[in-house]
């Protein structure tokens, strides 16, 4: 192993990815079946024993989010991540956790750069409490890290951009806000970031950087709120949030974001399978989503997920994909827009570009709780390709990162039935089985997001194969 890996680590949510890669290796030379995937065991080399042993590596790569993935930084855009801000006032903790959040939306809007998501940023920064060694984790060029304190007059957030390659600060500057601006707080924040790391900025991003989607302080921090209890993805939370939306909306009608938030929450609601009428949820969806670009079209969260809609519910994969292309150009950092992308992209057959765009939702949030949605993508996007091994290995990774309801687990078993693992594809179709006695082939062909009527009756005929009535 020393000899093998001089102390390299992978951690266990990029090991599908190292795993994946290594399999592409080995089927140039002929030897894809040399790596057999264990069902919530891990993996098994089944190749020839006599060969010779790994030469030493030179030198130890460096720690890059990238790892073999395609390239994150698109013609070496700086990847900047954005630490969670600190503050010792009980207080200011709202203002202090909304700035942040506000900053990595403004800085996500904006071409020139590559930013990680604040949830993998927050995820990292608790295993690493020292912030370079952080940044330097998550593969970035920058990190933006700061804090917040009462003064005479107001409110003063210092903050310092560092080089993670030097561990040197780039700059640090204090900004003077009011409490009561907290809407408009990250804008000279974002600008002075931007003039530094991309100071040849189109006069379209710099209207975006002075864009302020939510300019009432009180729907601002009702969404604040609301967003954060959406992002843990559990059910007490998210019956705890609608409430806050609903606050928000009847506050401020036209608020775009509220409109977008409020078509998220219906789309996790059903996603999870914890929806009590699917046909009210879902028109709610469709009806918060389109009103949201109809107030903001530039919003990339109201696009994307106005484009899923289009293409999941109506099949109109044509209008949602035209949707979808706004939300990656209006937010090029904003790896739910990615992730969509990636679903509708399988659905309409093309694996290999789905694949692109799941990995780079991946790598723009690789950790925190919504990042098993960005592997199921990738399961999904192999799948479409013919891979099945990369599709059951994705797969699983999804369910050990979040489990969730039995029906969700359609794919694993198709893929495990496709690799001829028959008796472990009929176990876990029984398991389904137990919780959805009704459920058939026919239905799931029928309700299956496939464009092309033969992948969808493909999968179906390998459910039926591994037990699935009919």
């Amino acid at each position: 192993m020393e000899a093998g890996w001089n102390n390299l680590a992978v951690e266990e949510s990029n090991l599908a990815t190292q795993m994946s890669a290594l399999r592409k290796v080995l089927a140039q030379s002929g030897a894809a079946g040399w790596i057999e995937t264990l069902p919530r065991r891990g993996y098994r080399y089944t190749g020839p024993q006599d060969q010779p042993p790994a030469r030493p590596l030179a030198s130890r790569t460096p720690d890059r989010l990238t790892g073999p993935l395609t390239g994150l930084d698109p013609q070496g855009a700086p990847i900047i991540a954005v630490l969670p801000l600190t503050t010792r006032d009980p207080t200011l903790l709202d203002f202090t956790e909304g700035l942040g959040e506000d900053m990595v939306s403004l800085l996500s809007s904006l071409r020139g750069l590559v930013v990680i998501s604040r949830a993998s940023t927050l995820a990292v920064q608790q295993s690493h409490p020292d912030a370079i060694q952080a940044g330097r984790s998550l593969g970035v060029d920058y990190l933006v890290s700061g804090a917040v304190r009462r003064t005479e007059t107001g409110l003063r957030v210092l903050v310092e951009l560092a080089s993670c390659q030097t561990g040197e600060a780039v700059w640090s500057h204090g900004f003077d806000t009011d409490p009561l601006a907290a809407p408009q707080a990250p804008v000279p924040i974002v600008a002075r970031i931007v003039n530094t790391l991309v100071p040849k900025l189109s006069e379209r991003e710099l209207r975006r950087l002075r864009r302020v989607p939510v300019s009432d302080l009180e729907v601002h921090q009702l969404l604040l709120r609301a967003r954060q209890l959406v992002t843990t993805v559990r059910r007490d939370a998210l019956d705890e949030a609608l409430p806050l939306i609903e606050q928000a909306i009847a506050r401020d009608p036209e608020c775009g974001p509220a409109h977008a938030l409020r078509a998220e929450w219906f789309s996790l609601r059903l996603s999870q399978a914890w929806s009590t009428n699917r046909f009210a949820d879902r028109d709610a969806v469709e009806a918060s989503a389109a009103r949201a670009v109809e107030l903001d079209p530039t919003d990339p969260v109201a696009l994307a997920r106005a484009g899923h809609s289009k293409a999941f519910f109506r099949r109109d994969y044509h209008g949602g994909r035209q949707l979808i292309d706004r939300a990656l150009d209006a937010g090029p950092s904003v790896p739910m827009a990615w992730n969509i992308s990636s679903y509708v992209l399988s659905w309409v057959g093309d694996g290999a570009a789905a694949r692109r765009h799941a990995e780079h939702a991946l790598q723009l949030s690789p950790h925190g709780p919504t990042t098993y949605q960005y592997q199921d993508a990738m399961s999904m996007a192999c799948f479409t390709q013919g891979d099945m091994t990369g599709a059951l290995e994705w797969s699983a990774l999804s369910f050990s990162t979040y489990p969730r309801p039995g029906m969700s687990r359609l794919r694993l078993v198709a893929s495990l039935e496709a690799l001829g693992r028959k008796s472990e594809a009929r176990s876990m179709m029984q398991e389904i089985l137990r919780d959805h006695p009704s459920i058939s082939a026919e239905q799931i062909r029928i309700n299956n997001s496939y464009r092309d009527e033969k992948r969808r009756s493909f999968f179906a005929n390998l459910l039926v194969a591994a037990g699935c009535p009919s």
